[in-house]
């Protein structure tokens, strides 16, 4: 009512009776239901947790999964920042264990392992829980990141999969999407991953 009535005497009106219908209305309509703090929802939390994999080397570039994998985890975090994400990465000196620590402590929406491929196979695979239970949040995840990376790739890849037994699904408090991008130990896959840092 008083910033109602400071707005008429201020001059910003010319109707005599302008603080008054101001405050009728407010009133009629229980206009200052709306006049709470406004409490800002607390943003969605994602844990990074490129490899660690230190000796992991690359057919071409003479370059490891641990270097590349934190190169697109460094590549995604600020596109994550900007549309108001809160991001933590792990510390590649840690190992999955202490990835799994560090993400248990900070409690994240999501734990999100990023890694480079070796077997002699070729394409994108993404790693949950129960790749069948299709409401799970890891498995909601899993199918969003596979559909975004598999647009990319030059080949054919190979599924979101249930994984019960890598560490950082198995252990950690998140739900989880484990990224295997490509395969590291195929020239024409690193030459790949090395030319799509930021696409991937």
């Amino acid at each position: 009512k008083a910033v109602c009535k400071t707005i008429k005497a201020a001059g910003y009106a010319t109707a005599l009776d302008y603080a008054e219908n101001l405050i009728d209305k407010i009133e009629r309509y229980d206009l200052a239901k709306y006049d709470q703090p406004f409490i800002k929802e607390a943003p969605v939390k994602i844990f990074l947790s490129p490899s660690s994999q230190e000796n992991n080397m690359y057919a071409v570039g003479g370059t490891t999964e641990e270097k590349v994998c934190n190169l697109i985890a460094d590549a995604l975090e600020p596109i994550l920042v900007k549309h108001g994400i809160a991001v933590m990465q792990n510390d590649p000196a840690d190992g999955p264990a202490g990835h799994t620590a560090k993400s248990n402590a900070w409690k994240p929406d999501y734990h999100i392992p990023i890694h480079t491929n070796a077997g002699g196979s070729r394409g994108c695979e993404v790693f949950c829980w129960n790749a069948s239970n299709a409401t799970a949040k890891g498995t909601i995840l899993a199918k969003n990141i596979y559909a975004e990376i598999a647009a990319i790739t030059p080949t054919g890849d190979r599924g979101v999969k249930t994984n019960q037994t890598f560490y950082e699904i198995k252990n950690t408090s998140a739900p989880v999407a484990y990224i295997e991008v490509e395969y590291h130990d195929s020239k024409e896959g690193a030459a790949w991953i090395l030319a799509n840092i930021k696409p991937i």
